[in-house]
């Protein structure tokens, strides 16, 4: 059964170019029709024209070889499973190579650390990092995909990278990984600094492994009264990058706190326009209050 093999064992199954090409072809066949709901199911007689092979009887073999892990037959034909999704997907994008990397190139936003507007992004080794000139520390960082830098320039590909971890983060939020979509757990630990937030939000994949780190007042602006209060003032956060939001932090206008242990309770304050929003947080950093003081108005909310 496919449960049983190892995982050599399943990669092995990719290693006949033949049965890539009919991963392919399935894909390419599903484009084809994305106006329509469900996977697309190609028939044998189907995929033997669009693949080619000498014979019946080897395609037969290699449909029989990749059915259960990577295709799954219906009653109209062979269609993708999750990991032929995710496989296929790779290879049409050939994200398995190197993409370019680049360095130096200048990006809006403030230090989290030293405040200096002087940032930069770089690119190497697949991950782009955000360093500042003047105190020479980097502070951000996230991976980086060839298809990601192909056809786009520096800029551009920052850009790119800034909605991507902007959707991804809004997934973590909601306890789901990015990367395999499963569980995702929580720890804060406190690492000093910046002064008006030195605490950061991990959060670890169950299942694969990835970590994903933010200071608490970014991981808390995603929240929809943050993305609300702020837009109202002129900051888009969901169209931001992170490191631009960085810096009203590292200007002391937005701030994390703990309120209270055991168990932890925190707060985060967002300043803009002479207005204020208080979130109070609970230990998993679900958010249970939250407070409006504006200049004219005080509007108590809870969430």
């Amino acid at each position: 059964m496919s449960g049983e093999r190892s995982a050599a064992a399943v990669f092995g199954l990719l290693s006949d170019e033949t049965r890539i090409d009919v991963l392919r072809e399935i894909a390419i066949a599903q484009a084809e029709r994305a106006h329509s709901a469900g996977p697309a199911e190609l028939s044998f007689s189907t995929i033997y024209e669009r693949v080619d092979i000498d014979n019946t009887s080897k395609l037969s073999y290699h449909l029989g070889e990749l059915e259960g892990l990577f295709l799954r037959k219906g009653d109209d034909g062979y269609s993708l499973t999750h990991a032929g999704e995710r496989i296929v997907r790779l290879l049409l994008s050939a994200n398995y190579g190197e993409p370019r990397g680049f360095g130096g190139t200048a990006v809006r936003g403030s230090c989290l650390l030293c405040g200096s507007a002087s940032l930069e992004a770089s690119l190497d080794n697949q991950f782009l990092k955000i360093g500042c000139r003047d105190c020479g520390r980097d502070i951000a960082g996230y991976e980086v995909t060839p298809a990601q830098v192909r056809e786009r320039s520096a800029s551009a590909a920052v850009d790119a990278l800034t909605h991507r971890m902007g959707a991804h983060y809004r997934q973590v939020r909601g306890g789901v990984c990015p990367s395999c979509a499963g569980r995702v757990s929580l720890e804060v630990v406190e690492v000093g600094e910046p002064d008006a937030d030195p605490f950061h939000a991990i959060d670890r994949c169950e299942e694969c492994l990835r970590s994903y780190s933010a200071p608490l007042t970014l991981r808390t602006s995603y929240h929809p009264e943050s993305v609300a209060f702020c837009w109202e003032r002129g900051v888009d956060v969901l169209s931001s990058a992170p490191w631009e939001l960085l810096g009203y932090v590292s200007e002391g206008q937005w701030s994390g706190t703990r309120t209270a242990t055991e168990p932890d309770e925190y707060e985060v304050v967002y300043r803009l326009e002479g207005d204020e929003l208080r979130l109070e947080l609970a230990s998993d950093l679900s958010v249970t209050r939250t407070e409006r003081v504006c200049r004219e108005s005080v509007r108590d909310r809870r969430s």
